[in-house]
């Protein structure tokens, strides 16, 4: 429960959930992953499958026009950060 913990207070700020109903019902459906530092989370062409929590580190999220990368997101400890487009069509 410590690596979830920050997550469940997380959900905390937004519903009433108790830690029991939190490891019943959400923690077994968490995958714990880590990256290196410039380590790509999601490919480009892919589908995103994860709604990532970040518990330590940074990333952003942008995309590619021409040569050029454009941010749209930069997200640190404790904060969401997934490809929502593709997350929710289900599509690259």
């Amino acid at each position: 429960m410590n690596t979830t913990k920050p997550f469940l207070d997380y959900i905390q700020k937004f519903a009433d959930i108790t830690e029991e109903e939190f490891r019943q019902f959400i923690d077994p459906y968490i995958t714990v992953r880590k990256f290196g530092k410039k380590q790509i989370i999601t490919e480009e062409g892919t589908v995103e499958n994860y709604f990532n929590f970040i518990i330590k580190g940074l990333a952003r999220k942008y995309y590619k026009r021409a040569k050029e990368e454009i941010n749209t997101q930069i997200s640190f400890e404790n904060h969401i950060l997934h490809s929502q487009e593709s997350f929710h069509s289900r599509t690259p």
